[in-house]
């Protein structure tokens, strides 16, 4: 039989030694409750919220968290670690267990209503260096498929196959010793973006987004972002699941948007301070993000004209300075994250690394 104190057991289903001690000595008694009369109410409504919330009884939780927050009774980091994880497939419910709790930093930052950034191209790179990459891969693999296939398949000499291949590489290893290196070096960086395997950085990424969610009070922040969840999620969160997309982006307003734009975009900001080259991110969900509310806002001719929102460009570089100045502010943070992540941490867990650093 285990003990109250067996190390079999999770360190947060241990009782210390004394009051487990007690708690058996009470069972002894002709009251079975009275088994707890010796333990601390904050240890029972931390239980009890614990058992609410591991039972997906969200509404009971909720009004129990209140109750609590009432009474000036902490929630312990156990407890918020348990009840964050059994919410987060159920968003709204980790709204509200979320904006209830109020664990420390959650929805602490507000975007500036002005900001004049920097611009500064992302990447400008990039584009090149996937092409050659792509052209290369393309022109090697056909080239060795030929050399080894057309012989026994068509009973045809692979010569041209053959030529092909020493034309490549005699011309790469010219850039690569007689000349500049530039072309090797676009062809190296392009196969090093297709196929990273960075865990550090993919980490580090993912917990950028993370932080920004929870910072900007996104209850979504398990989730990597993209714009047809982002639009899924503003529906549910504002009740909206009958209306159509068109609707739902339409009536997005100005302020939501550029608070999902920053999300979206915090990836970008981490890899773009860095150095400068997007290997796990993208702007791609951003622009979709903005497409989409530009066409619904025309569509229901809610927009007077295309300047509007078609300045994508001003709206994503003023995100990207909103993420770089949350990644700034909270960079240990930041950092305690990703570290967590590379451990295996849980969601509950993470925000309890982000809840600490806050206190």
């Amino acid at each position: 039989m285990l003990s109250f104190t067996s190390p079999l057991l999770p360190s947060h289903l241990r009782i210390p030694r004394p009051t487990a001690v007690r708690v058996v000595c009470n069972l002894q008694s002709s009251d079975p409750a009275s088994a707890l009369d010796d333990v601390s109410p904050s240890v029972k409504l931390n239980a009890v919220a614990e058992a609410l919330a591991r039972r997906r009884d969200y509404p009971a939780a909720i009004r129990l968290l209140q109750e609590m927050s009432t009474a000036k009774v902490s929630l312990d980091p156990q407890a918020l670690s348990t009840i964050v994880d059994s919410a987060v497939l159920a968003p709204n419910a980790l709204a509200s267990l979320l904006r209830t709790a109020a664990p420390p930093g959650y929805a602490s930052h507000t975007l500036p209503s002005a900001t004049h950034p920097d611009p500064h191209p992302i990447d400008p790179e990039r584009p090149a260096d996937l092409s050659l990459a792509v052209s290369f891969l393309v022109l090697v693999t056909g080239a060795v498929s030929a050399e080894l296939l057309e012989p026994p398949l068509v009973h045809h000499s692979a010569d041209e196959a053959t030529s092909v291949l020493l034309l490549l590489f005699t011309a790469l290893l010219f850039d690569r010793y007689a000349a500049a290196a530039s072309t090797w070096q676009r062809i190296s960086a392009g196969l090093a973006r297709i196929f990273a395997d960075d865990p550090v950085r993919t980490a580090r990424v993912d917990a950028a987004h993370f932080l920004v969610a929870y910072v900007l009070g996104l209850p979504w922040m398990c989730f990597r972002p993209d714009p047809k969840q982002i639009i899924k999620f503003h529906s549910s969160r504002h009740g909206e699941g009958s209306s159509s997309d068109i609707q739902i982006v339409d009536d997005m307003s100005d302020a939501e948007m550029d608070i999902y734009l920053v999300w979206l975009v915090a990836g970008v900001a981490f890899e773009d301070a860095q150095d400068g080259k997007l290997i796990d991110s993208n702007l791609k969900g951003a622009r979709a993000l903005l497409r989409a509310v530009t066409r619904a806002r025309r569509k229901r001719g809610t927009t007077e004209s295309e300047d509007e929102l078609v300045r994508s460009h001003d709206r994503i570089q003023t995100a990207l300075a909103h993420a770089n100045e949350i990644l700034e502010r909270y960079h240990l943070t930041h950092t305690k994250i990703a570290e967590k992540m590379l451990k295996g941490g849980s969601v509950g867990e993470c925000v309890v690394e982000v809840a600490d650093a806050f206190t």
